[in-house]
Formats: structure tokens, sequence, C-alpha cells
């Protein structure tokens, strides 16, 4: 199926919320960024979630909800080699269509051995890759990544001085990723990449910056 989250018109926050062992997601309706594209097609919907997980998770997940209407159970399906510990946890039926997936949330309650994101997860360190599939015919199922992101920093361009200004985050010294060495996902090159975003998100370029090892 097609895996391009610019051939789509759905997306999910990237941040999720945690309440207790609740875990939602929220919804979102994009312009198609490839018009013409089958999976922008207007009838195309939103029927499930799919999250990659790690294959001791069977059963981690229930009480699913869309809007706080609940949702079909969740099914579970390994895949790969019987000894990769993958698997592909489905939020089924949740039915959302072009005109009702704007801001809808989508909950489900975590538990057993798998009581966290970062622990439900293949990715780990609270990120999750999924995918958003329609139904019938999986023709469409564009992925992403949920996972941390830093709260909007709101500055105008003119508020930016032309030396620079400071945006500084903290690490939890007590976490599993105390160090930016640590917290960054290619690190081991000795550098993090970033990406700054325009509030409507059309912009976003890239950069890096050197991963030292302070927590700050």
């Amino acid at each position: 199926c097609t895996r391009d989250p610019q051939q789509s018109r759905f997306r999910l926050d990237m941040p999720y919320t945690v309440a207790g062992n609740r875990v939602c997601m929220t919804t979102r309706v994009v312009p198609c960024a490839k018009p013409g594209s089958p999976c922008c097609d207007k009838k195309i919907d939103l029927y499930k979630i799919e999250l990659d997980i790690n294959a001791q998770c069977k059963f981690a997940v229930t009480g699913v909800t869309v809007n706080g209407r609940p949702a079909l159970a969740p099914t579970f399906d390994p895949y790969g080699p019987s000894n990769s510990n993958k698997a592909v946890m489905k939020l089924t039926g949740l039915n959302l269509t072009l005109a009702t997936a704007e801001g809808a949330v989508v909950c489900m309650k975590l538990g057993g051995a798998c009581s966290t994101m970062d622990t439900l997860c293949t990715v780990g360190n609270g990120f999750c890759q999924t995918a958003l599939v329609q139904s019938g015919t999986c023709n469409c199922c564009p992925v992403q990544m949920l996972g941390f992101m830093p709260p909007a920093l709101n500055m105008a361009a003119a508020s930016v001085p032309s030396a620079g200004r400071e945006v500084c985050i903290e690490l939890n010294a007590k976490s599993t990723c105390p160090t930016l060495q640590s917290f960054c996902a290619r690190s081991a090159q000795g550098r993090c990449y970033y990406a700054m975003f325009s509030e409507d998100k059309t912009c976003c370029p890239l950069d890096t910056f050197v991963a030292v090892s302070g927590r700050r």
C-alpha cells in the first residue's frame, strides 16, 4: 500500500497525551500535498490505526474509544522472523471520514508488561511508528512517528535578532535518556538532527548540532 504521508488527507498529532494508563491520539485532516493521488480521494476513510509494537505486548491494549465512544477490540498480528519480536496492533472500527476526522480523539488503555508507550512500541523511548489505514482493500497506509515534540515557540521573524536567540531544553537526569548522546536518534554520528516548523507546517528546514554530553 502507499505509505507516503504526502499522499494522504489524514494525520495524527505527533505528541500523544497520557493520563495514567490511558493514551490518546488526535487525528487531523490536511490538504493533499500530491493532488491527483488516489489516496487523496474524498471517499478514502480512516478505518484503523496500526502501531508497531513488541510481540510480548499482545494483550496490553484494551478499551479503545473514539471521541469517548467504544470502538472495536484491537487485533494483534506478529510479523517478520519468529525471533524478531515485532508485531502490529490494529485499532479498528474508527469509522472516521474527511468530515469527522478533524480533531477526533482516539484513546486506548495500556496494561500488563507494556503499560507505557516506551515499553509498548518497538521504537522505544516513548516513540511509536504508526500507519493510518482505510477500510476495504489496503491501498493507502501513510506512516508517521508519534512521540515527543517541544512546545510551540511562537516566535515572529521580527522578534529574532540577527545574532540569534537561544532555545534550551532540559533532559531528566533520572530518565533513560539523560544526555543528548542518548536522547538523539543519530548521536552515534556525533550530531542531533532537528527540524524547524512554521506555524502552518508548510516549511520545515532541517539542520544538525553537536550532541554534547551535558544535560542542557
